[in-house]
C-alpha cells in the first residue's frame, strides 16, 4: 500500500513538472522563434526592391517582438507578384535569407537579373544568420560596408 501511494505521488509530481515546462515553452521560449506563442512581432516594410526582369522582388524589413527583445532586420527574397506572408504572430519567415540582430542599416541591391547583394555594416557581420548562397534561381552575395 505504501510502495502505491509512492508512485501516485511521482505521477502526480512528473505531471506538475509537465504542465510547467510545457508552459514555459509556450510562453517564455515559442515566440520568439516559431507561430503560435503569445508574443505578437511587427514586421514593418522598408524597402521592396524588384529585380531588373521583373521576376523577383527583395524587400528588407524590421521586425519587432516586445519590449523584452530587440529588434531585428531581416532580407525576404520572393517571386514578384507574391505578398509578404507573416504567420499569424506577425513574422515573415517563408523566403527569409538574411536577417541581423538590432536595427542597423541593411540594404538589398541586384547585381545583375539572378543576384542579388545584401550590403550590411561591417560592425554587425558577427550578428548576422548566414543567408544561403542561392534561394532558387537567385544568387545571394553578402557585402559588408563601412558605418
Amino acid at each position: 500500500m505504501k510502495l502505491r501511494s509512492i508512485s501516485v505521488g511521482m505521477v502526480v509530481v512528473v505531471g506538475i513538472l509537465a504542465a510547467c515546462l510545457a508552459g514555459y515553452w509556450f510562453l517564455a521560449v515559442r515566440p520568439f522563434g516559431e507561430a503560435g506563442g503569445l508574443a505578437r512581432c511587427e514586421s514593418t516594410l522598408l524597402e521592396e526592391v524588384p529585380s531588373p526582369d521583373g521576376r523577383w522582388v527583395a524587400a528588407t524589413y524590421e521586425v519587432g517582438c516586445g519590449a523584452t527583445t530587440g529588434s531585428t532586420m531581416q532580407v525576404n527574397l520572393r517571386p514578384a507578384g507574391q505578398p509578404l506572408n507573416p504567420t499569424p504572430d506577425g513574422l515573415v519567415l517563408t523566403g527569409r535569407i538574411l536577417f541581423v540582430e538590432g536595427k542597423v542599416p541593411v540594404t538589398a541591391v541586384w547585381a545583375f537579373a539572378n543576384t542579388l547583394e545584401v550590403r550590411v555594416p561591417r560592425e554587425a557581420l558577427q550578428r548576422i544568420g548566414t543567408p544561403p548562397d542561392s534561394w532558387g534561381e537567385v544568387k545571394i552575395r553578402l557585402a559588408p560596408t563601412q558605418g
